[in-house]
């Protein structure tokens, strides 16, 4: 299905949801059979999207990474499983200390005052969050873990999954 053909349904859907709001909020036969058909070809659609180019964007990303690590000598020494394990850990932490100072809020803000016009290094819990995910993406290149395969894999499994499974409470 293509990018028209979504706008389409979601103009059916659009279309449904009036005649639904003039008929006092009840659902004709017409309506109801009209949203479940929409309904279908939007799962149908996104489902479409996520096996063509929305699929690749994990890898996209991963080569980007591991392109500007190359680019700038991340690979000119060997490092263990241990050390990428470390960095994601530094990473972590370095988005609990942002958060300690600054909330959630970009604290990139104060310091693009200071220097106009200038390239500023970004600074807070997203920062932190997009180094995490950063470094996730070069350590399961460098391991040959396909992130994209093992997401896909892990969320079809965890759609199976009990209401809060596990019996914990954190």
């Amino acid at each position: 299905m293509t990018a028209f053909d979504i706008n389409e349904v979601r103009g059916r859907i659009i279309d449904s949801s009036a005649r639904i709001a003039s008929n006092d909020g009840r659902l004709s036969s017409d309506s109801s059979m009209d949203l479940d058909l929409a309904q279908d070809q939007l799962d149908e659609a996104l489902a479409d999207w996520w096996q063509g180019e929305g699929r690749s964007r994990l890898g996209d990303m991963a080569e980007e990474v591991h392109q500007i690590n190359l680019d700038k000598g991340w690979f000119d020494n060997e490092r263990t499983f241990g050390d990428g394990i470390a960095l994601l850990h530094s990473e972590l932490s370095e988005a609990l200390e942002a958060y300690r100072d600054y909330g959630t809020d970009d604290a990139t803000r104060a310091a693009r005052e200071d220097r106009p016009g200038e390239v500023i290094k970004p600074e807070g819990v997203g920062s932190e969050f997009a180094d995490v995910l950063i470094r996730l993406l070069d350590e399961c290149r460098r391991q040959g873990i396909d992130l994209q395969q093992e997401y896909d894999r892990k969320v079809a499994y965890n759609h199976t999954r009990p209401h809060r499974h596990g019996g914990r409470s954190l």
